[in-house]
């Protein structure tokens, strides 16, 4: 499985952040196209491929 790089260096920042906002908020910034790609997955995770088990985890994400 190929895993886009900026993929990769965007989750490592954000995992790096330690849920600090601020943090997340620059990881996005500074690298915009991995970002986006990482939140199509989630959301395609969530809302699509396990809509009804995912929807406990996260409620209200998928609406």
């Amino acid at each position: 499985m190929h895993v886009d790089q900026r993929v990769s260096e965007y989750n490592d920042c954000v995992f790096s952040c330690a849920n600090d906002p601020n943090c997340c908020a620059s990881c996005a910034a500074n690298n915009e196209t991995g970002a986006v790609i990482f939140t199509e997955l989630v959301f395609c995770l969530t809302c699509q491929a396990c809509p009804f088990e995912c929807s406990l985890f996260v409620p209200g994400f998928c609406n």
